[in-house]
């Protein structure tokens, strides 16, 4: 295997990466504020017609959720072996440095977002009331990391 064919495989293998790196984060970004999502807003619905809506898209939440990403990971994982069986020892030794650089970079990020997210939750909670400083605490306790952004949101609002 040529060294640009090698290239071309390893750029491959970030852009997926980075693809399904940037659609998790789509998926964890916030929805519109409370009383419903900005669709609901723009188009005025009714009480009936939001409980349809809702109906409808928990609909599609559910059979896009955990088993489309586990098959989506078969496939990732399937699609990984089948490039490294390309590879020749010397490459793969390649492939394997290049894959831990990405992972400890991609773990650095991990962690920068993750302290990013701790420290406006801190800030968050400062200028809250003690009461609703306290319903902050029970909903993040739930697992709350804000809202998921879907197509349902805009993409400029952010976390609580």
């Amino acid at each position: 295997m040529t060294k640009q064919a090698w290239m071309v495989i390893c750029v491959f293998v970030v852009a997926l990466g980075s693809g399904m790196l940037l659609g998790m984060g789509v998926a964890r970004a916030p929805q519109a504020a409370r009383g419903g999502s900005w669709i609901e807003t723009e188009l005025h619905l009714t009480a009936p017609q939001r409980e349809q809506m809702r109906d409808i898209w928990q609909g599609v939440v559910k059979s896009t959720g955990q088993h489309a990403w586990d098959q989506r990971r078969a496939l990732s994982k399937e699609r990984e072996e089948a490039v490294e069986a390309l590879l020749t020892p010397e490459q793969k030794k390649q492939y394997d440095a290049l894959q831990k650089k990405y992972n400890d970079e991609l773990a650095a990020l991990s962690q920068q977002r993750e302290a990013t997210y701790n420290h406006a939750v801190e800030q968050t909670r400062a200028m809250l009331t003690p009461q609703q400083a306290k319903r902050y605490d029970e909903i993040l306790a739930k697992g709350f990391h804000g809202p998921r952004r879907g197509a349902a949101s805009r993409p400029s609002e952010t976390r609580p």
